[in-house]
């Protein structure tokens, strides 16, 4: 309905689009480790490396740069939901 400008990350796109290639390294990091040292590591120890090695710092809210944009649009009757009390 408004315009958006994606600025999440820098306006590198959405956080899914963020995340996809970290969650793609992840597993193919997963899929490449031998079985025979996910077998004898401990669960922690691994999930520790994985933590330390993808983490991502949180996003920091840059409130000095916050702003809001509007404008002013003829809404149809028919794009209001039934329950409203609109004349059409």
């Amino acid at each position: 309905m408004y315009p958006s400008r994606n600025r999440i990350f820098g306006g590198k796109g959405s956080i899914r689009e963020f995340f996809a290639p970290i969650i793609k390294s992840i597993d193919s990091e997963i899929e490449l480790t031998s079985e025979n040292y996910i077998l004898t590591v401990s669960e922690e120890q691994y999930s520790e490396f994985l933590i330390d090695k993808y983490s991502v710092d949180p996003p920091e809210i840059q409130f000095s740069e916050v702003y809001a944009d509007s404008y002013e649009k003829e809404v149809s009757g028919e794009d209001y939901p039934n329950k409203f009390d609109v004349y059409r």
